[in-house]
C-alpha cells in the first residue's frame, strides 16, 4: 500500500510541479497560462487523494504523529488551491469569494493551527510548529480580509498571488522531502527535513514580497486594473 500510494503521490506531484513552473513562466493571463494552472489544480487533487492511503500506511507503521498531521497537511494544501482558483473566478464578485466556504476554511486553518502549535510545543517538534504557523498566518489573513474587506480593486490578484505562493511552498516541500529524499538517503534525518521545510517557506515568503512589489505596487495601479487574467 505504501509503495502504491507513494508512487501515485510522487507522480502526481511531478505533474503538479511541471505545471506550476509552466504557469509561472508563461505570460500571465494567456491561454497557455490558464491551461497550465488547470493542470496544476487537477494534479493537486490527485496528490491530495493519495494522502489518505499514505496515512493508512503510516498508521500501520505506528507513526501516529505523522498520521494526525496529515489531515492538517491536506487543509493547508487544499485551502490555497481553492483561494487561488476562486480569486480568479470570483474577481467580480467579492461577496461570493468571501462567502461561507472562504470563512469556514479560514476558521479551520486557525483552529487547526492552534491545535498543532500546542502539539508541536508539547512534543518539541519544530516541523509541527512550522506547519501550525503557516495555517495561523494564512487563515488569520483570510479571516481579517473577510471581516475588513479589500483595500482596492486588485484584491483578487492579491489573493491569487497569496494562494500561489503557499502552493509553491506545499508543492516544493513535498517534492524535496518525499520525492528527492527517498532517492537520496543522505538527505534523510530531521535536520535536513527542517532545512528543506524552512528554506522552501522562506522562498515562498520572498516570492510573495517580490510579486507584491511587481504586480501590486501603487504606481502600477492603472495598468494592473486593466490587466485580464481570465479563468
Amino acid at each position: 500500500m505504501w509503495i502504491i500510494a507513494m508512487i501515485g503521490h510522487i507522480a502526481a506531484g511531478m505533474v503538479a510541479l511541471t505545471a506550476f513552473w509552466s504557469a509561472a513562466l508563461l505570460r500571465k493571463g494567456s491561454k497557455l497560462h490558464r491551461r497550465a494552472g488547470r493542470i496544476f489544480l487537477l494534479a493537486m487533487v490527485a496528490v491530495l487523494a493519495s494522502i489518505p492511503l499514505i496515512g493508512a500506511a503510516l498508521l500501520m507503521q505506528a507513526e501516529y504523529l505523522q498520521v494526525v498531521r496529515l489531515p492538517y497537511v491536506m487543509l493547508i494544501a487544499s485551502t490555497p488551491a481553492w483561494v487561488a482558483w476562486r480569486a480568479i473566478r470570483d474577481r467580480q464578485e467579492l461577496a461570493r469569494f468571501t462567502g461561507h466556504v472562504f470563512r469556514l476554511l479560514a476558521v479551520a486553518m486557525i483552529a487547526s493551527g492552534l491545535v498543532f502549535f500546542g502539539i508541536g510545543v508539547r512534543v518539541g517538534n519544530f516541523m509541527t510548529i512550522g506547519f501550525a504557523l503557516v495555517g495561523l498566518a494564512f487563515g488569520g489573513a483570510m479571516l481579517a480580509f473577510a471581516l475588513r474587506g479589500p483595500a482596492d480593486s486588485r484584491w483578487w490578484l492579491e489573493w491569487h498571488i497569496n494562494g500561489v505562493c503557499l502552493l509553491f511552498a506545499a508543492a516544493h516541500d513535498s517534492f524535496l522531502s518525499l520525492g528527492l529524499r527517498s532517492l537520496l538517503p543522505r538527505l534523510q534525518g530531521d535536520s535536513m527535513r527542517y532545512l528543506i521545510f524552512y528554506s522552501v517557506l522562506g522562498l515562498a515568503i520572498a516570492a510573495r514580497i517580490w510579486l507584491g512589489r511587481k504586480y501590486l505596487a501603487p504606481a502600477r495601479t492603472g495598468r494592473l486594473e486593466n490587466q485580464s487574467i481570465s479563468s
